[in-house]
């Protein structure tokens, strides 16, 4: 079967197949659909390959191998009912075996699953996977266990956070604390960090600040200079978190300095899910000068959000962007700077009253509300007051009509 058109270039022809051999044909189709699952370069096409790599496989350690690499395909294209009947498949064949290398390939398969689950939203059936991961391996020490075992803790974790299982999430967290935390291992630092940071965040729904703040405080020196996104992204979140803990217990300035730190070692970086969290720092910090009676500073810290994220066209950082230009007019119609205040509502109103967003059109609508309240409160000064006030006036455009 040739691959699809915009497959061409990675199909051997036949004197090529001929020439490596049935273990070559294999090997090719496994290696080149999990090169093309880690570069991201196209799922649809590692799914034809891992479809190839089955058919072509020879043992049942060659299936499943295969059969896993396609269900991690279909998870990346979102075809997730399908992912799991692929990963159920392998998880099932090797449930039985004591053959280390086939328990290997049951444990990939069961960490996938629980995945998996998590997306969809299946929390508890994702618990019992990772418990049921958990007691496969248990009492082995390969690094291929460990690493496992590692991962199936920090996610069994989330899914009891979000199951609302506070008590039990921290005890999955403290158990990687307990068996990984003094490890110096590469591999394991980044599990290690996320750890951290949710049993931070389970010990501050606890109200305990103490042992959070230990927590992410120990995050952002343990970690601090690591080079890779995801641990650059954990310590951020560690610094939002530890800000957090400061304006609860009162500490306004602490926390405002907090999150400068933050916008300061992360603003320039590119990452999106980085810039996400220093937009939200941004806007926090706004807040946190609202409440202080900070106006000018209030208004700088929206406007560091405009100008840093505006070109942006990811969804999430345009409502970043959305929901600072409304907070600005809103601290400006504070101030009783009226005209400003429409001005900025009028960004607002031009650049979000068409989006299909429902979030981004949801604030073109709060700045026309509020620019209304500001029109209104225009009228009410007396028609001697300011000539640039009744020349405004005159020029009024109607309320943006609302679709």
């Amino acid at each position: 079967m040739p691959l699809p058109a915009e497959h061409e270039g990675s199909e051997p022809n036949s004197s090529d197949v001929m020439s490596i051999g049935s273990e070559g044909v294999f090997a090719y189709w496994f290696e080149l659909g999990a090169a093309l699952v880690r570069t991201g370069r196209g799922e649809a096409r590692a799914a034809f390959c891992a479809d190839k790599a089955i058919r072509a496989a020879r043992t049942d350690l060659e299936w499943g191998r295969a059969k896993t690499l396609l269900g991690v395909a279909e998870t990346k294209q979102g075809m997730l009912e399908d992912a799991l009947a692929s990963l159920n498949a392998v998880s099932e064949r090797f449930a039985d075996t004591m053959d280390v290398d086939r328990r290997i390939l049951r444990v990939g398969a069961l960490l996938e699953t629980g995945g998996v689950l998590s997306r969809t939203g299946r929390g508890i059936e994702a618990i019992g996977v990772y418990d049921e991961l958990l007691a496969c391996v248990a009492g082995l020490s390969l690094p291929a266990f460990q690493t496992a075992v590692l991962s199936a803790l920090v996610e069994k974790g989330r899914a009891l956070m979000l199951s609302r299982r506070i008590e039990d999430a921290l005890a999955a967290f403290e158990e990687v604390m307990t068996r990984f935390g003094s490890s110096l291992e590469p591999a394991f630092q980044i599990r290690i960090a996320e750890a951290l940071v949710n049993k931070g965040i389970v010990l501050a729904g606890l109200h305990r600040d103490a042992a959070a703040a230990s927590a992410f405080d120990e995050v952002m020196t343990r970690f601090d200079g690591a080079a890779s996104t995801t641990m650059r992204e954990q310590i951020a979140i560690a610094m939002t978190q530890k800000a957090s803990l400061l304006e609860n217990a009162g500490t306004l300035a602490e926390a405002a300095a907090a999150l400068r730190i933050l916008t300061s070692q992360f603003g320039q970086d590119k990452e999106p899910a980085i810039q996400f969290v220093v937009a939200a720092a941004m806007l926090e910090i706004g807040s946190l000068m609202r409440n202080t009676n900070c106006d000018v500073e209030e208004i700088s810290a929206y406007d560091q959000v405009v100008s840093r994220f505006r070109p942006s066209r990811d969804p999430a950082l345009r409502e970043r962007v959305a929901t600072a230009l409304t907070a600005k007019g809103l601290a400006l119609y504070r101030q009783n700077r009226c005209l400003d205040a429409i001005a900025t509502c009028n960004q607002v109103i031009v650049d979000y009253e068409r989006a299909v967003e429902p979030a981004l059109a949801a604030w073109a609508f709060e700045a026309c509300a509020l620019k209304e309240q500001a029109l209104e409160r225009l009228e009410a000064i007396p028609a001697s007051s300011s000539e640039d006030l009744r020349s405004l006036l005159l020029r009024r455009p109607a309320a943006a009509k609302w679709r």
